[in-house]
C-alpha cells in the first residue's frame, strides 16, 4: 500500500489525529509536514496538497528555520502544548540523542462500490489489474494489443497522477520478474507531446529526465525508481489496466488559475525549488554574455530523496551539491561537454552552488540544465 504520514489541514483534522493518537497512549506523533524555513507558508504537506499557511497549530516560536519535519504533542505532554506542533530534525544522523517518535499513516479513501470483475488491487477509487492475470495470450503485448485488451475487462491502460500512485504500482509488481510495463500514454504523429489515452490531464510528470528515446509509447520501470520512458509501440511488454470503481467520485471544478509571468525560468537564487521542477544557469537556454553565480535550495516532500538529473551540460563552471548538514556530496567541473548524469541526495533537501569558470578554446559557455524529481 502506498501511504504517507497523515496531513492536518483543518481544526477538525487536528482534533481527530489528536484523539486517535492520544487514545493509543502516544506522547508525540509525526505529522506529514516538511518545513524549509521558519514561516508556515514554507511548510508543505507531504501529499502535495499545499502549505500550512491557511491552517496550522504551531507552538509559538517553535520553527527553527532549518529543513525539518513536524511532530504533534499529545495528551500526556504538558497541558500548554497539547495538540500543538513543533519542528525537529527529520533524522538523527547528527544528533544521537534525538528521540524516536510514533507515526500514523494515511491512505487515500476509496468508496465502496462495484467492479465488473473481482479486484485484488484497489487504490484511490480505482481497481488495477495486471496483464499477467488476464489469461493466456495477453502478456506480453505490443501497445496496440494492450490498448485493446483492457476494454474487454471494462478498463483502460492506466494513467498516473501522483508519486504515491507510482509507488503503489511498483508495489503491485514487487516480487515479480516483470521490469517494465506499458502505461496509457502515447504521442500523436508529427508531435512530441504525450497525452493520456483515458483523456485525463497530464498533471503529473515522472519521465526519466535522462531518457533520449523518441518512441511514441510509454513504459514504466516497476522495479527501479518508477520512471517513465518512451519506447517503440511495436515492442512487447506487460501492461496495467485500470477500472474506476462505481460510484464515480463527484467531479470537482478547480478554481481558475492564471499562469505566473516568468522572465527567467532558471530559479537562480530563488528561495527554494520544490520537486518536480528544474533549475539551470541564468536565462538558459539563452547564452548571456557573462555567466552568473547561482545558488539553489532543492527539496522533495515527505520521505523522498531528491534526484538531480543533469540533462544538459555545456559549461566551464563548477557545481557543488551539499546535503542539509552542509556536507559536500558531489562536485562537478572541468568538463565542457559532459554526458547526461544524475546525483542523488541522502535526504529530502540539498543546496546546489554554481560558480562560473573561464572559457578555454573556441567554445562558448552555454550553461547547464537539470531536472529534479522525488525518488
Amino acid at each position: 500500500m502506498a501511504m504517507l504520514k497523515e496531513t492536518v489541514q483543518l481544526p477538525e483534522d487536528n482534533r481527530l489525529v489528536y484523539n486517535f493518537a492520544s487514545d493509543a497512549g502516544l506522547l508525540q506523533t509525526w505529522i506529514g509536514l516538511s518545513c524549509f524555513s521558519s514561516t508556515p507558508d514554507s511548510c508543505y504537506w507531504d501529499d502535495g496538497s499545499g502549505n500550512a499557511a491557511s491552517y496550522n497549530n504551531f507552538l509559538r516560536s517553535s520553527s527553527n528555520g532549518i529543513p525539518s519535519c513536524t511532530i504533534m504533542y499529545l495528551s500526556r505532554s504538558s497541558e500548554s502544548t497539547r495538540a500543538q506542533w513543533v519542528t525537529t530534525w527529520c533524522n538523527n544522523d547528527r544528533n544521537s540523542m534525538m528521540s524516536l517518535y510514533a507515526y500514523i499513516c494515511e491512505a487515500p479513501s476509496t468508496e465502496e462500490g462495484t467492479v465488473v470483475y473481482s479486484c485484488e488491487f484497489i487504490y484511490n477509487g480505482n481497481c488495477y489489474f495486471r496483464s499477467a492475470g488476464l489469461g493466456f495470450g495477453y502478456s506480453p503485448s505490443n501497445a496496440t494489443e494492450a490498448a485493446y485488451a483492457c476494454p474487454h475487462y471494462n478498463g483502460i491502460l492506466t494513467s498516473i497522477h501522483s508519486k504515491m500512485e507510482v509507488d503503489y504500482i511498483k508495489n503491485i509488481y514487487r516480487g515479480t520478474n516483470i521490469s517494465r510495463i506499458y502505461i496509457g500514454a502515447q504521442s500523436a504523429l508529427m508531435t512530441d507531446r504525450l497525452s493520456w489515452i483515458d483523456g485525463t490531464d497530464w498533471d503529473f510528470d515522472y519521465m526519466n529526465p535522462l531518457d533520449t528515446n523518441r518512441g511514441m509509447c510509454l513504459v514504466m520501470d516497476v522495479q527501479g525508481d518508477g520512471f517513465w520512458s518512451r519506447v517503440d509501440c511495436n515492442l512487447q511488454f506487460d501492461f496495467l489496466c485500470r477500472q474506476k470503481i462505481i460510484p464515480f467520485t463527484p467531479e470537482i471544478t478547480s478554481k481558475e488559475t492564471h499562469p505566473e509571468i516568468v522572465l527567467d525560468s532558471s530559479n537562480c537564487n530563488s528561495t527554494f525549488v520544490l520537486s518536480p521542477e528544474s533549475f539551470s544557469t541564468f536565462r538558459w537556454p539563452q547564452v548571456p554574455d557573462v555567466m552568473s553565480y547561482c545558488t539553489w535550495r532543492v527539496a522533495a516532500l515527505g520521505p523522498y530523496r531528491v534526484g538531480i538529473f543533469f540533462d544538459y551540460w555545456g559549461t566551464y563552471g563548477s557545481l557543488t551539491i551539499y546535503d542539509e548538514f552542509g556536507t559536500n556530496i558531489g562536485e562537478f567541473s572541468g568538463i565542457y561537454e559532459r554526458e547526461p548524469f544524475a546525483s542523488f541526495t541522502p535526504f529530502n533537501y540539498a543546496t546546489v552552488k554554481y560558480e562560473p569558470g573561464n572559457a578555454t578554446g573556441g567554445n562558448r559557455d552555454t550553461g547547464f540544465h537539470a531536472v529534479i524529481r522525488p525518488v
